[in-house]
């Protein structure tokens, strides 16, 4: 998805929307790996190098987002301001509330992947050590 496409959605509710469906498959790939790794299911090298690799590309994507999102929410935070010294009484907190939460979702998943990323290359690793060793 490229810059443009993902600034353009962030501007209209019913865009956000659509961005949040089109990552569905990339928050559901995430909470997958999660799993497989707490249930111990992911441990092979190949699995681990698979997951290394499919994670660090959507950790990319999802890291534009999150910056762009976090952006879009500073500037909902401007104009919610000005709304407050202008007295003037519309939707600005809401849409502040609503930003605020679009960004904590993508940049929930991004830290999640960013940290199963680490987890796997020490599985990796380890797997690695014992191998020499045994």
């Amino acid at each position: 998805m490229i810059y443009e496409n993902i600034l353009k959605k962030l501007e209209d509710f019913t865009d956000t929307q659509e961005l949040l469906k089109e990552y569905k498959h990339t928050f559901e790939m995430i909470e997958e790996y999660g799993n497989n790794l707490h249930n111990g299911t992911l441990d092979t090298p190949l699995e681990l190098d698979t997951a290394i690799s499919e994670l660090g590309s959507v950790y990319t994507s999802l890291t534009v987002v999150v910056n762009l999102s976090e952006g879009h929410k500073m500037k909902k935070e401007e104009d919610w301001k000005e709304s407050k010294r202008q007295k003037v009484l519309d939707n600005s907190a809401q849409e502040l509330h609503y930003y605020r939460q679009i960004r904590n979702i993508f940049k929930g998943y991004k830290d999640g992947c960013d940290r199963l990323i680490s987890i796997c290359q020490t599985k990796l690793k380890q797997i690695e050590r014992e191998k020499t060793l045994g």
